[in-house]
């Protein structure tokens, strides 16, 4: 069952229809209009024979059945009746007509579009009567095409090519943004909130900014006295509140946010209840959350609201969010909205990413994630936000795996700290590996107001130790010396003189300055010397950052420089290397916001068509089966894939494709160079489709010595790409591996493949399919 949610915010499911459901979707039939059921029927109708039902809930290779629940009860069908050499399908719907223009059409098509896409079908068909304009609507918005204009003069044909699939997938992706962010409304801009619990730090806080919010007690009055208030949002504060489970029965109700830690028969029976009721939840186990801007100011947390901002956190660990917020408030970084998310019951990050994507009041992101939700969406949807606003993450969970059981099997780990790095790394994430890191890389960003992918950096230091310690980490951190200026004094008007000379005369974007003070220091005395390199930064037209470091004990408690009246900021730090790791991070982040996102195109000789009925015909009589080498051979010819015979080797890869269950399609490459055979590097982890970027990635990386041809690479290229396309659009292959690819200046050339491919048990047991 899939939970998504209508354009109005009520949650839906979408799943296949059951068999025992037959008299629920003549009920359905029955409410439903004689309109609606004309235009299903393309007549009137206003029977449902046994025959017709069966075929309205049938689920086997050529057919799909899909029902949408709300509240418990089926209120559309969706169905699609393929042709028998699978190359397309008909599509038809039904909703009911109190919920139609709700969204529930487009939803079952893109389900629709799935299913039959993983199926190998071609392409999806309707005939819709031409004056049905609702329905016709539908079709066009998910990229139907009309093939017939008034097709026998009463109807219209229409198609979908599922090439287009990635289409359907992008709006979709739009529609469930929009949806989500209508669904939680009532959580930041609630109309009436009752809170039930005690009169403590959380009820306070929820009173300072709104004043007309109502408190209750956990007794038997509870219920009749919230559905007299009737609440958008409902906050409630108590461990052992039997009266949750009717709470969830309000009309009114949209949000509810639990801070209270369940016990497990309640916390499942609340959890059913407010999926069944279409109710957004968040927790249990959530310290709250919090929005704090000057369009809207709201606190349903214990923590004391910091000052305004434009970082947005959210949190799995309830301590933690808390000491975050503090944290950055601490160091002069205002907070925008904080949510502690606790048990992830309903509400997720994903839920808060498609908030927060269109929001003007938030310009950072910040997550604290000990566990995914669904790292497919997450994948696609911080892939888009991370173009415009740079997404800070610390994942914990790291796990050091031997690879040495890898070398001649499936490279993939399931929910692995590499996985976990590919995933960010492929969606412009920029990782911390602790907190302290997290508070750097945010800081340094929130300073940042021209962002350049140019790794050219400049120091002005009166310290030669630490000279040598930043050029140092230059190499760890993929930056390039421009420029240093030595003072061999601290007398500001010295710094204040070399600053002026590299912000008009370097060549690099980003300007380090190092401060090592010979004697002991006042906090008047910095407090000066920070404030004229700010007003220095400010007096000049350029679009240059600069970094300050203060090698001192006196560590400068406001570490972000920011003046009413100047347009840039200066951010402070105790120690150099912190800082250029951090610029490290955020010139990676600035080439990744450039890079466009192009995926592989029409590949010459890939026989996709031919490749998979291949594959289905040895899969006849058996379930699962694994390739010979023979066979191996086979499919690669039909994919495209050749080898060159290799005299002398440069390095040894080990490709390994697998579905994983959290990831989805997930390639791993390892490898080593072949003058020191030791041991495999740690593996790049990446989820399917690559991008191109994605794959001259994983070239870099493989080929550092850059001893590669331009021809070896394009060769590499095209594997990737081929063995990409060919694991996602042939299903039945589950596993990939090509433990031995040996890289040489003649070509690639690999001696084994391992391939295990299942059948789909809806599948027929013979067929062919087209593309």
């Amino acid at each position: 069952m899939k939970k998504l949610i209508l354009r109005d915010g009520t949650l839906c499911s979408i799943r296949k229809v059951k068999l025992s459901e037959k008299e629920k979707v003549r009920e359905l039939f029955l409410q439903t209009s004689p309109e609606s059921r004309y235009y299903r029927f393309f007549g009137a109708t206003s029977q449902l024979d046994d025959k017709l039902l069966n075929s309205l809930i049938k689920n086997d290779a050529y057919n799909v059945s899909l029902v949408c629940i709300v509240k418990g009860s089926i209120v559309g069908i969706a169905n699609y009746n393929a042709t028998e050499d699978l190359q397309s399908a008909e599509v038809s719907f039904m909703v009911k007509d109190e919920f139609q223009g709700k969204g529930i059409g487009t939803l079952l098509l893109e389900e629709l579009a799935k299913h039959a896409w993983l199926r190998g079908i071609k392409e999806l068909e309707a005939f819709v009567l031409s004056d049905n304009y609702n329905m016709i609507s539908v079709f066009k918005n998910s990229g139907f095409e009309i093939v017939h204009e008034k097709l026998d003069l009463t109807s219209i044909h229409l198609k979908l090519p599922l090439a287009k699939f990635s289409k359907v997938m992008s709006e979709h992706l739009l529609r469930e943004k929009l949806a989500t962010q209508a669904s939680l409304v009532a959580a930041f801009k609630p109309k009436k909130i009752v809170y039930i619990g005690e009169d403590n730090v959380l009820w306070q806080n929820i009173k300072q900014f709104r004043k007309d919010a109502v408190i209750l007690a956990k007794d038997n009055n509870v219920i009749k006295n919230i559905r007299a208030i009737k609440p958008d949002l409902i906050i409630v504060d108590v461990v052992d509140c039997e009266n949750i489970i009717h709470i969830t029965e309000l009309e009114t109700l949209k949000v509810l946010i639990i801070t209270a830690k369940l016990n497990e028969p309640i916390k499942s029976k609340v959890v059913n209840l407010v999926k069944k009721q279409g109710i957004r939840l968040i927790g249990p186990n959530s310290t709250g959350l919090f929005y704090n801007t000057k369009d809207n100011k709201i606190n349903i947390s214990p923590i004391v609201i910091p000052k305004e901002g434009s970082i947005a956190i959210a949190t799995h660990s309830n301590l933690l969010g808390i000491s975050l917020v503090g944290y950055f408030d601490y160091i002069g970084l205002g907070v925008g909205c904080f949510v502690s998310v606790g048990d992830k019951a309903d509400v997720s990050a994903n839920d808060l990413l498609y908030v927060w994507q269109d929001d003007n009041n938030i310009d950072i992101i910040v997550l604290y994630l000990d566990s995914f939700g669904d790292p497919i969406t997450f994948s696609m949807l911080s892939r888009k936000i991370s173009k415009h606003k740079p997404i800070f993450a610390v994942k914990a969970g790291r796990t050091l795996i031997s690879l040495s059981a890898s070398r001649h099997e499936s490279l993939i780990f399931s929910n692995t700290d590499f996985t976990v790095d590919g995933l960010f790394k492929q969606t412009g994430i920029i990782r911390a590996e602790t907190l302290e890191e997290l508070l750097d890389d945010v800081l340094l960003a929130y300073a940042c107001d021209f962002l350049s992918e140019s790794n050219y950096v400049s120091l002005i230091s009166n310290s030669i130790g630490a000279n040598l310690m930043a050029t140092d980490t230059f190499e760890a951190n993929n930056l390039m010396l421009d420029k240093i200026v030595y003072i061999d004094s601290t007398d500001i008007d010295f710094y204040k003189k070399a600053l002026i000379e590299v912000l008009k005369n370097s060549k690099s974007y980003y300007i380090v300055v190092i401060f090592a003070p010979y004697k002991d220091i006042t906090y008047e005395f910095l407090d000066n010397f920070l404030n004229e390199i700010l007003y220095i930064v400010n007096s000049i037209d350029h679009d240059k950052t600069v970094i300050v470091n203060v090698l001192s004990y006196l560590h400068y408690k406001n570490r972000v420089l920011e003046k009413a009246g100047f347009k840039k900021k200066i951010a402070v730090f105790p120690f150099v290397e912190r800082s250029l790791r951090a610029l490290g991070k955020l010139i990676w982040y600035a080439n990744y916001k450039k890079k466009p996102e192009f995926y592989a195109q029409d590949l010459q000789n890939f026989n996709l068509k031919q490749a998979r009925n291949y594959i289905r015909s040895l899969l006849y009589g058996s379930k699962q089966y694994q390739l010979t080498q023979i066979e191996a051979k086979t499919l690669f010819e039909m994919i495209g894939v050749k080898t060159s015979t290799v005299k002398e080797g440069l390095y040894n890869i080990s490709i390994g494709i697998a579905y994983d269950k959290i990831f989805g399609a997930i390639i791993g490459v390892s490898y080593y160079p072949l003058e020191n055979n030791i041991a495999y590097k740690s593996p790049i982890v990446r989820i399917l489709p690559l991008t191109l970027w994605d794959i001259d990635e994983i070239i870099d990386a493989i080929d550092n010595k850059k001893i590669l041809k331009m021809h070896i690479k394009n060769d590499l290229r095209d594997l990737f790409e081929r063995l990409s396309e060919t694991f996602l659009n042939i299903p039945e292959i589950k596993q990939l591996d090509l433990p031995n690819l040996i890289v040489s200046e003649e070509g690639l050339y690999f001696t084994r493949a391992i391939i295990k491919i299942k059948k789909d048990e809806n599948l027929p047991k013979s067929f062919t399919v087209s593309f």
